[in-house]
């Protein structure tokens, strides 16, 4: 009973449309690479109070594209599919709190010229 619930299953498609395989794979090796290269800039400047939550986006938008890869793979498993859903749009908000604060820090060394 168990196998023929397993096959009912994977007939099943989460997804309103058919994911692409490739495009998961290349968001989510382009985000790691942007992650890799932020996380080695901190280092060598020692700005990780100012850059820190560019380290954490690019953790979280990585984690959600490479289960957005696997979640194409196993379009039937509603777990894989919450997750990548929620780490995918956790992403991008946490990156503009990082622009955000690399703004304000730049706009305190920046002269204000009222008149």
């Amino acid at each position: 009973m168990s196998s023929n619930h397993t096959s009912m299953d994977r007939s099943l498609n989460l997804f309103p449309y058919e994911p692409s395989h490739s495009l998961a794979i290349v968001f989510s090796v382009l985000v790691g690479m942007s992650l890799v290269i932020h996380t080695v800039q901190n280092f060598y400047y020692g700005f990780w109070r100012v850059t820190f939550f560019l380290v954490w986006a690019g953790l979280v938008f990585t984690a959600g594209w490479i289960t957005r890869a696997v979640s194409t793979y196993q379009t039937y498993n509603l777990d894989i599919y919450i997750a990548q859903a929620i780490l995918t749009y956790l992403g991008p908000p946490v990156y503009a709190a990082a622009e955000y604060n690399v703004l304000s820090r730049l706009m305190s060394y920046i002269p204000n010229y009222n008149a």
